[in-house]
């Protein structure tokens, strides 16, 4: 299926993985010397949109599902799902302890990124196309 993201992993030097999302649905992840595939992560119910990492060992991916999830990059467990009020996820940024995603509605949602309990709240501002 086609790749609709794409995000390298590491410490700002060397990358550990690379990552990539795509239509059918999965999340693979991929030696960076090699190009092999390593794993493949199921668990969206729409196209895997967007990727992104805040470097602790937690990866974010957004979907046409509507939803937001996080994954440890260790064992590619997903850890948590975030229902968003978008019609689809299709770009995330991690800034600090914080998510931002980009819908396909044309909004912008701020979550917090936290991995345990459920204090993920977003709150949703219009983005003005140009």
């Amino acid at each position: 299926g086609a790749v609709h993201a794409l995000l390298a992993v590491g410490d700002g030097v060397a990358v550990r993985e690379v990552w990539s999302g795509g239509g059918d649905r999965c999340i693979r992840t991929w030696h960076p010397d090699s190009g092999r595939s390593q794993r493949t992560l199921r668990g969206h119910d729409g196209w895997v949109l967007s990727l992104a990492t805040r470097n602790d060992g937690i990866i974010f991916s957004g979907a046409a599902d509507r939803t937001v999830r996080l994954w440890v990059e260790a064992t590619g467990e997903c850890v948590k799902v975030v229902a968003s009020l978008q019609r689809s996820v299709w770009s995330l940024v991690v800034v600090g302890e914080h998510v931002w995603s980009g819908g396909g509605d044309g909004s912008i949602c701020v979550w917090r990124g936290s991995s345990g309990g459920s204090s993920d709240s977003g709150t949703s501002a219009s983005a003005a196309a140009t």
